[in-house]
């Protein structure tokens, strides 16, 4: 059985708020969002970090639920490249996502069998 557990992509755009709005404040635009992993390193590491930490207790809650009937789990859908390149570099994935995915994968493999 697979398990789904929504909001775990850390960086998606698809999760941007009120990409339409017409006075928006802080970050609506795709464009916005990726300019921010270089112009405001801080405030993504500090998102990430909020967000893993919401990821870890939403899965313990969904371990809880549903037990050990789950045996594939699915944690991000989050686009790290295009058609012909990557979004970020490798280098700066390695820096700056790796570690909270890292912490999520852990958690599921010390906690889940």
């Amino acid at each position: 059985m697979l398990g789904a557990l929504g909001g775990c992509g850390l960086g998606d755009v698809a999760n941007i708020p009120a990409p339409n709005e017409k006075q928006p404040r802080g970050i609506r635009r795709i464009e916005d969002w990726m300019m921010a992993h270089i112009l405001y390193l801080e405030y993504i590491e500090e998102v990430f970090k909020l967000q893993s930490d919401v990821m870890l207790k939403n899965l313990e809650m969904y371990r809880q639920a549903v037990g050990d009937r789950i045996q594939l789990v699915w944690i991000s859908g989050t686009d790290f490249g295009t058609q012909n390149g990557e979004f970020i570099r490798p280098e700066r994935f390695r820096e700056l996502y790796k570690p909270y995915y890292a912490k999520v994968n852990q958690w599921v493999h010390q906690n889940t069998g």
